[in-house]
């Protein structure tokens, strides 16, 4: 089956199915449909007769809420809330954080001057037809391009404006504006685009019956990204595997929609914006330009499909990636041969050209899977195809839910909204089976290997025949290379660059890693055009540790690279002791998994829903069967919904590109990604911890006000918020299940970056996850002479990681507090005793005295002894979850001493 792209009609259509619901339809719900046709007026279209959306509407409304009463005259019936009288969100993942809204008035007349002046700007901002005024004037003339332009701006770019101009004085509450006052954890923009989608992928399927979602899936990851030996290769690699993701996503923006896809969000996004502005002439000015650079797509993303053309549209988003990638490897390769010149010949060239797409054709693995949206007809089979954990309390939940409308005969009841989470499994599930079928087989490559990944052949221009010895063919693939080196970084006299390292030779697929830059640069058309600009001169590992002397020497910005080459290459001869140690920061979300799934979700029904329904419902004269079914709800957690994957998607977006990238430039280091909750990041030794504990703070957090100011870190925002310009941005908040773990891994710049990247995964892994138990910290102090140290806690000790950065601060100073070295090796040479003192019932104050005698020995006032004994004890005394003395471990002091004083040393650390 081919797929046929849809015409006009069908984005018209589909446009009319979002704006169903008008944007403002919160602030007063009667006269919601005469405003909502309205607006569709002024976006030259006319709501037809046929409600033709009504059932994706009820679909999705079952998504994102329970059965609970509308509208009644009998209080102990109505469910109605008025939102203006008491104006609440409340939030999708977190533990009960609900934020107050100060709206500008809570009369009619409020409502009335917020909707003439959102008609106003509407009308005003995009124009009733092509070439009529506002945005429409980029397309005068093109009706049909037109027609998918205004549904990509109005959902992808609209919400930006209206808070950026402020209209009807609601400034960054636009983008949280609800979709239903009795539930306000979830926006009109994400019930509007799921409305829309499910409506379109009824009218694609011919009928209700035939909506699904896909996931789909992009691999390798880790080892295509980790293969690297400079940071650049390490950060281009990560770049690549998120653009293609989105490539992914463009088809299916750009053929059903952006609405259809559930997960990742794509709101914000720097290469969505991108696209915005180069595909459809969207001014940066719509949004809030985050950074360009940051690799944010994950390998994998899910949308809505009609499942009788699953396997059409699977087929189409796989040639579309795929002729994506080959247009990137053969700028690559073009790149290559032109930059060589004259050192190649034709046949060279075109051998070139050879290599390239033999070993780029079967590199990536692209898989999908598809699963029905599940309905309470379908329990018997998936009760055979998942564990009962999974859909008990979803089909439990509907059970409940339809007995409470089982009088209601017009009312969506096949369940196909409530167990959302359901069919999200089988998908998930279903590609799981599908990745133990390897789809891809490559061929043993032969002759020499790259000496980057080690898989495939170096490239090379002669083309091999048995007539060629070993000898010919080593020393071909050697000029080779050593003429590339001269084209791309000069000769030894003459140093240009420093791309290839002194005798480095590359397969295919790790060049286009080294070179994609290059030929980016002056392809101002593609896509990452932006993303790779000004790259050249990408920071190595010995700038990163040479950073605070760089600071401190104020050397000039344009001589750091040249002398940290210098530095490079130098013989480990003893020089000075700044600077030779740099800082690996991974941090990754516990269980992110459970999180998409709903399994760690900290929201409960009852925190999501507005507190004025949770009293009406709570009432004892409330109508029977409300009460007494939402009575054993409250408190169960919050089913996973669209909504809430969006929202677990955008916040991890706005940490990753709000959050995390400024935290890393405050503390001057370069991010390598920061793809939803993972992130990986180079520091200087003495900032990296403060940066990581940043990070974990903004992860947990609520809700946080984003400005267009890249030089302005986001503001928390708590209990209630007066509208401003800018995003009100909702975080992950607070939970049990909600945290992020860190692995700290200190090294020499010299170390093998592959090699150390892959100690610093084994670090976060298996110390902060496994051995800590998630929610922690684990740093390596990795010294060239003397093995390792660690130190590791929870991060929920807060107690010990002030006493760790204060005892740093301490041993770093050079003022009278300060606390000699040579007092850690003291109290190592002292173990056996402290030991024994662990064991005694009154551990603490002894060694507290043992602790203040040493201090003695050193420079210490006597003012800050007894202080300095206590932090020293939180450092070296690990204890259980009761808080008793687990065992003696001094290392921590000795790391605390090494990050603080920034890599230098005096001779004992």
């Amino acid at each position: 089956m081919t797929f046929i792209k849809p015409d006009t009609a069908y984005w018209d259509r589909k446009f009319i199915a979002y704006m169903h619901d008008p944007l403002d339809k919160i602030l007063q719900i009667r006269g919601h449909e005469e405003r909502a046709a309205l607006m569709l007026g002024k976006y030259g279209l006319q709501k037809p007769n046929e409600e033709f959306w009504k059932k994706a509407d009820g679909i999705s409304a079952g998504f994102e809420r329970g059965q609970v009463p509308s509208h009644s005259t009998d209080p102990n019936k109505n469910g109605a809330v008025d939102f203006l009288k008491n104006p609440v969100i409340t939030h999708p993942t977190s533990e009960k954080a609900h934020l107050r809204i100060s709206m500008p008035g809570a009369d009619d007349k409020t409502v009335d001057d917020i909707n003439e002046k959102l008609i106003e700007f509407i009308e005003k901002e995009i124009g009733m037809k092509a070439g009529g005024g506002g945005y429409s004037d980029q397309f005068k003339d093109e009706d049909d391009r037109f027609a998918v332009a205004r549904f990509l701006y109005t959902h992808l770019a609209l919400r930006f404006k209206l808070a950026e101009n402020n209209i009807g004085g609601l400034g960054a509450f636009w983008h949280r504006i609800p979709a239903d006052t009795r539930f306000p954890d979830h926006s009109i923009w994400q019930h509007n685009a799921l409305c829309s989608a499910l409506s379109s992928c009824i009218e694609l399927a011919g009928n209700d019956t035939e909506i699904g979602m896909m996931v789909f899936s992009i691999t390798p990851v880790r080892s295509f990204i980790s293969k690297a030996r400079k940071l650049r290769d390490y950060w281009t690699g990560s770049v690549l595997l998120s653009w293609l993701s989105f490539e992914g996503m463009r088809w299916v923006i750009e053929n059903i929609g952006p609405d259809h896809i559930l997960y990742p969000s794509l709101i914000d996004q720097p290469l969505v914006n991108e696209y915005m502005k180069k595909n459809w002439k969207v001014s940066q000015d719509s949004f809030l330009n985050p950074p360009k650079d940051i690799a944010s797509f994950p390998n994998k993303f899910l949308f809505l499909i009609p499942m009788n053309q699953a396997e059409a549209i699977a087929e189409e988003v796989k040639k579309h990636i795929h002729a994506a990638r080959k247009d990137l490897y053969e700028k690559v390769s073009k790149a290559c041969t032109i930059m060589m010149g004259s050192f190649l010949s034709y046949e060279g060239k075109a051998y070139i050209k050879e290599i390239f797409d033999r070993q780029n054709s079967g590199f990536w693995d692209l898989q999908w899977a598809a699963a029905y949206l599940a309905a309470d007809t379908d329990k018997s089979e998936i009760e055979k195809l998942l564990p009962k954990s999974i859909y008990e309390n979803p089909f439990e939940l509907l059970e409940r839910f339809n007995k409470i409308i089982e009088d209601k005969l017009h009312y969506e009841k096949s369940g196909r909204g409530v167990l959302y989470s359901v069919s999200h499994s089988l998908a998930q599930s279903a590609l799981a089976a599908s990745k133990n079928k390897k789809n891809i087989t490559r061929l043993p490559e032969t002759g020499e290997k790259c000496h980057l990944c080690g898989e495939f052949e170096v490239l090379h221009s002669k083309k091999y025949s048995s007539d060629i010895s070993a000898s010919e063919y080593k020393e071909n693939t050697k000029t080779f290379w050593g003429n590339l080196k001269v084209a791309w970084d000069g000769d030894e006299k003459s140093k240009l660059g420093y791309n290839l390292n002194k005798n480095e030779k590359l397969c295919s697929i790790c060049l286009t890693k080294r070179m994609a830059y290059e030929a980016m640069e002056d392809d101002k058309n593609h896509i990452l055009h932006s993303v790779f600009k000004g790259k050249k001169g990408f920071p190595s590992t010995t700038e990163i540790a040479l950073t605070s002397y760089f600071e401190r020497e104020n050397v000039p910005e344009e001589e750091r690279k040249k002398k940290a080459q210098k530095i490079h290459e130098k013989a480990d001869e003893k020089t000075d002791n700044h600077g030779r140690y740099f800082a690996i920061l991974l941090m990754d979300g516990d269980k992110m998994g459970d999180l998409v799934n709903g399994v760690t979700l900290a929201s409960t029904w009852e925190s999501v829903m507005h507190p004025d329904i949770v009293g009406c419902l709570k009432k004892p004269e409330f109508e029977k069967k409300y009460r007494d079914n939402w009575k054993d709800v409250f408190n169960k957690k919050r089913l996973i919904t669209p909504a809430i994957h969006a929202a677990i998607s955008e916040s991890l977006g706005d940490f990753s590109l709000y959050g995390v990238d400024r935290i890393i430039k405050r503390h001057n280091g370069t991010l390598i990604y920061a793809g939803g909750d993972d992130v990986c990041a180079v520091l200087p030794v003495e900032t990296s911890f403060k940066a990581a504990q940043e990070i974990q703070q903004y992860y947990t957090s609520t809700y946080k006000l984003i400005q267009n100011d890249k030089n302005k870190y986001p503001d928390d925002v708590r209990e209630s918020f007066t509208p401003a310009p800018g995003k009100l941005s909702i975080n992950l908040g607070k939970g049990d299940g909600i945290s992020i773990s860190a692995g700290i891994f200190i090294c020499h710049h010299k170390e093998s970056l592959t090699q150390m990247i892959a100690e610093a995964q084994y670090l976060l892994k298996e110390k902060a996850k496994k051995e800590a138990g998630r929610n922690a910290c684990a740093i390596e102090l990795r010294k060239r002479s003397g093995g390792s140290r660690y130190f590791v806690r929870r991060w929920n000790d807060e107690h010990t990681w002030k006493s760790f950065s204060e005892i740093g601060e301490a041993i770093k100073s050079k003022n009278k507090a300060q606390v000699s070295s040579s007092v850690v090796y003291r109290l190592e040479q002292l173990r056996d005793g402290i030991e024994a003192i662990l064991k005694q019932d009154n551990w603490k104050k002894m060694l507290e005295s043992l602790i203040f005698k040493q201090l003695e020995r050193s420079s210490v006032g006597d003012e800050n002894k007894q202080d300095f004994a206590e932090k020293m004890i939180d450092l070296v005394v690990v204890k259980d979850s009761e808080g008793k003395p687990e065992k003696y471990e001094p290392k921590g002091l000795i790391v605390a001493a090494f990050m603080a004083k920034g890599g230098e040393h005096d001779g004992m650390v």
